[in-house]
């Protein structure tokens, strides 16, 4: 059924919101788009914020600086339409930062009643616009970009050591071999006595991403299940297409806050991402240091989330993601050797060299643990706990969301502690590959039930970016 379209007289019929002021402003954005400056453009963000106490963003909207001027009136009347805050309504008094803005809104017969105010400063509107400005920018750098800004130092023998590295975690295909109800410990230390330990879970499992998700601390880990399981729904529906054009304010409003949730969770995330979709700053980063990719479907991207935001990773914690691969295919290199039929709690030690400019020599203590947090849920909810890392970038960046495969689960059974483990899948053995080859004993079984998505292919291993 086609959706009616709404006049400005429905906007003049909503009740007036006494007490209640909107700061309103059309604001360009310090962020590079590579496809507008081509055209001698800029970005730009159309905002409606309420000011005091209970404001927040009523609405908002990405534009260009050539669009017309009547795009801020648009932007107002559809606020009161359709808020994300709060029902639809009118404000008391609108805030704008010139008199020809002013003056422009007055044309609008939904703006009877409502008083315009013209004010040097909007203290509301500026401090959302510092923050998004912040946020995106750290989507739009690249690791030297990112690393100069928390002062740190990145060599490019730093650069070429770590893509090389996530080059061959990609070949080793670990996510074929363990899902999330395996934790890798990593106790890192160095020489001088230095140490943090961070928690790793291999992505994968479900055959939406592939990659690698560090948590400074158990507790991280489970606020990301508990955001999780609050916004299942909305997670599951972050790689459907949009069913129309113009979404219902409601759903906006649970979307933003499920996101809002899972970004105040402190992860470091790789994951290998098609070159299409990385912000372009880091792909030419990659492009001038023939920096090593497994292929062009698979850029070694690491994203910072926390605080609400989510950026690109900087020196120091491509250095810790760096540790973390080599130390997890140290350890999974070496399980074999051990001689227990039980591969959880086994500790395995690894060296890792000094880089220069880049990272100390490292001692990593790898411990492979059952992941404590993992929900007693259907199989197909415990699918979705498992956010797709580029649905959450594009839904962060308002980029319509891509269709993702559907995926499998590996089937869990209760061990006699009460907590998940595995079932082995006694009747479809898995095929020998180079990822695979020598793996299969222990607690957590290797490659026992495949996930409907084919092992990784390599058509250009070599190939620089």
């Amino acid at each position: 059924m086609a959706r009616k379209k709404r006049t400005p007289a429905q906007a003049l019929s909503l009740p007036l919101s006494k007490g209640e002021i909107w700061e309103v402003g059309r604001r360009a954005l310090d962020v590079p788009v590579v496809d507008l400056a081509r055209k001698g453009e800029r970005p730009e963000v159309l905002l409606v914020v309420r000011a005091g106490d209970e404001g927040g963003v009523v609405l908002g909207d990405a534009t260009t600086s050539s669009a017309p001027p009547a795009v801020l009136v648009d932007i107002v009347v559809r606020a009161m339409r359709e808020p994300l805050l709060g029902k639809p309504r009118r404000p008391e008094v609108i805030r704008v930062g010139s008199p020809a803005e002013a003056e422009l809104l007055a044309t609008a017969p939904a703006m009877a009643g409502v008083a315009l105010e013209v004010a040097g400063q909007l203290d509301a509107l500026a401090r959302f616009q510092a923050h998004m400005e912040l946020q995106l920018s750290g989507l739009s750098s690249d690791y030297r970009t990112q690393a100069a800004r928390a002062g740190e130092t990145l060599s490019t023998e730093g650069l070429q050591a770590f893509f090389r590295t996530a080059r061959q975690f990609y070949r080793e295909a670990m996510w074929e071999a363990y899902g999330d109800e395996a934790v890798f410990e990593l106790a890192l230390q160095t020489a001088p006595g230095a140490s943090k330990t961070l928690y790793g879970i291999i992505i994968g499992e479900l055959g939406q991403e592939l990659g690698l998700a560090l948590y400074p601390s158990l507790e991280a880990l489970q606020q990301f299940y508990n955001a999780s399981l609050e916004h299942l729904d909305q997670f599951s529906d972050l790689g459907q297409p949009i069913a129309q054009q113009h979404p219902d304010p409601a759903q906006w409003q649970r979307e933003a806050e499920a996101m809002a949730d899972l970004l105040q969770v402190s992860t470091l995330c790789l994951t290998y991402t098609p070159q299409r979709d990385v912000p372009p700053p880091l792909v030419e980063e990659a492009k001038q240091g023939k920096l090593p990719v497994a292929n062009k479907s698979a850029f070694p991207l690491v994203m910072r989330t926390g605080q609400g935001g989510m950026r690109a990773a900087t020196a120091l914690e491509l250095a810790d993601m760096y540790a973390a691969m080599g130390a997890i295919m140290d350890w999974d290199k070496r399980i074999d050797d051990v001689e227990s039929e039980d591969e959880v709690d086994i500790t395995v030690t690894s060296q890792v060299p000094a880089v220069p400019g880049f990272v100390p020599e490292l001692t990593v203590d790898t411990t492979l643990r059952e992941n404590p947090y993992l929900p007693e849920e259907d199989e197909e909810d415990v699918d979705a706990l498992m956010p797709d890392l580029s649905a959450l970038l594009e839904s962060f960046l308002s980029e319509p969301p891509r269709n993702k495969p559907a995926s499998q689960k590996k089937p869990i059974e209760k061990a006699a502690s009460g907590r998940k483990l595995p079932a082995p899948d006694k009747t479809t053995p898995a095929p020998t590959t180079p990822a695979n080859k020598g793996r299969g004993k222990g607690q957590y079984p290797r490659l026992t039930k495949q996930t409907g998505k084919a092992s990784p292919q390599y058509p250009d291993d070599d190939a620089d970016a």
